[in-house]
C-alpha cells in the first residue's frame, strides 16, 4: 500500500503494516520525537561525505552496487551513495523520516529507493551486493529478534555479499562509561543532552529514561553474526581503516555472507 500524497516522481514507495503495541516501544518514540526533531534538521554535508568514504572502502563497493542501508532515518547516506552512482535501498520504521529522506533524494536529484519497513519484518532474497546499519541501530531488541534481523539481512544478500554495522560494543563503551554525562547530539548547532544510563549485567543492556540497546562484546557480536550466516569478519575503528581494540570510540564489524 502507498500512503496518499507520499508518493514522488522517480521514487517506489512500499509500505508495510507495522502492527503497534498497546505500550509503545522505546525506539517508535524516541525516533519520533526528541532524536526525530534534531533529525529532520540534517546532517552537515561533510560528515555524510566522509561517512560514505567509509561505507565505500570497508564494504568494498563496485560501481553499480546494490546496497541496503538498515534502519536509514532520513536517508543521507542512501542519497550520497546514490550520487555516487549505488543503487540504494533504504528502510525504516520512520514514515516521517522517510519524507524528509524522499524530499532531500528529489532536491539532490537521484533516485534512491526508501522503504517504511520495520526491520524485523524484512524480506529480500539475494537481492544486494551489500548492507549497513549504522549510527549503533542494531541491538533494539531480545538476542532472539536480533539474531533473526542479522538471519533476515543474511537472506537479502547475494552469496558473498557484505554486511557492516557500526554500533558501541562493552570494549568501546565500559573504558568511558559514566551513568550521568553531558553528550553532543548535533556539536554542529551546539546542541547537548544529558544522557542517565544503567548498566544491567544480567541481559547486557544500556538503560536510559528513552532507550534500551543491548550492547554486546566483541566476540558476542561476531558469533551472532556467525550464526546468522557470515563469515571472514574485520573489525574496524568507525569511520578509518585502524583495526578495532580496547577503547576505540566505535566498531564498525564487517562480514562477509558465505559464498554458498
Amino acid at each position: 500500500m502507498t500512503p496518499e500524497g507520499s508518493r514522488r516522481p522517480g521514487f517506489f514507495w512500499v509500505v508495510s503494516d507495522i502492527v503497534m503495541n498497546e505500550n509503545t516501544e522505546w525506539w517508535q518514540e524516541f525516533f519520533t520525537r526528541a532524536w526525530g526533531e534534531i533529525q529532520a534538521q540534517g546532517y552537515p554535508v561533510e560528515q555524510t561525505g566522509k561517512e560514505v568514504d567509509f561505507l565505500v572502502s570497508a564494504l568494498a563497493l563496485g560501481r553499480m552496487d546494490q546496497v541496503l542501508d538498515v534502519a536509514c532515518g532520513i536517508g543521507q547516506h542512501s542519497i550520497e551513495l546514490a550520487r555516487r552512482g549505488y543503487d540504494a535501498t533504504g528502510i525504516d520504521f520512520n514514515r516521517s523520516a522517510l519524507d524528509i529522506a524522499a524530499r532531500s533524494a528529489f532536491d539532490a536529484g537521484v533516485q534512491p529507493r526508501f522503504v517504511e519497513l520495520d526491520m524485523r519484518q524484512l524480506e529480500a532474497h539475494e537481492s544486494y551486493d551489500a548492507a549497513f546499519s549504522y549510527w549503533t541501530s542494531f541491538g533494539y531488541f531480545s538476542d532472539e529478534k536480533n539474531l533473526d534481523v542479522a538471519s533476515r539481512i543474511a537472506a537479502a544478500l547475494k552469496p558473498g555479499g557484505r554486511l557492516l554495522i557500526d554500533t558501541l560494543v562493552t570494549e568501546s563503551l565500559f573504558p568511558v562509561f559514566r551513568q550521568r554525562h553531558w553528550a553532543w547530539a548535533d556539536q554542529a548547532r551546539a546542541v547537548r543532552m544529558l544522557q542517565e544510563c544503567t548498566w544491567e549485567p544480567m541481559d547486557g543492556r544500556v538503560e536510559t529514561a528513552h532507550s534500551s540497546l543491548r550492547v554486546y562484546s566483541y566476540r558476542e557480536l561476531h558469533a551472532l553474526l556467525a550464526t546468522a550466516g557470515f563469515c571472514s569478519f574485520r573489525g574496524l575503528v568507525t569511520g578509518t581503516d585502524e583495526p578495532f581494540g580496547l577503547g576505540s570510540a566505535r566498531l564498525s564489524l564487517v562480514a562477509q555472507k558465505a559464498d554458498g
